[in-house]
């Protein structure tokens, strides 16, 4: 019998295995959890700027309808693999433009 240890954040009531321990995929193990106490927080700043990002996107008319309905399935999923799924898809397609919403605005005092 192996014993590994690792923190993680469970999501949707899914334990992700890290990198290293993916030759445990679909053995049998026993699973002890030791709670810390600590909810993790869902959404961090960078899934928070996307969503922003994407809510000024989502009823462009030049998007086609498929992106607009990723977009929407993004912004509504609870699901954390799911979600990330559909981000990296969007990234796929939008890449160029969510650079551009990231660039600083440019102060238009200092262009007088």
């Amino acid at each position: 019998m192996k014993a590994v240890e690792f923190e993680i954040d469970i999501r949707d009531s899914i334990i992700k295995l890290p990198n290293e321990y993916k030759e445990l995929d679909g053995r049998r193990v026993r699973v002890i959890i030791l709670d810390e106490g600590e909810p993790t927080q869902k959404k961090d700043e960078k899934d928070e700027e996307f969503e922003k990002f994407l809510s000024t996107l989502s009823d462009d008319p030049k998007k086609s309808d498929i992106v607009k309905k990723s977009i929407k399935s993004y912004i509504n999923s609870s699901e954390t693999i799911k979600k990330q799924i559909l981000k990296d898809a969007i990234l796929k397609v939008l890449q160029s433009d969510y650079d551009e919403y990231k660039k600083p605005k440019e102060d238009l005092s200092s262009a007088k």
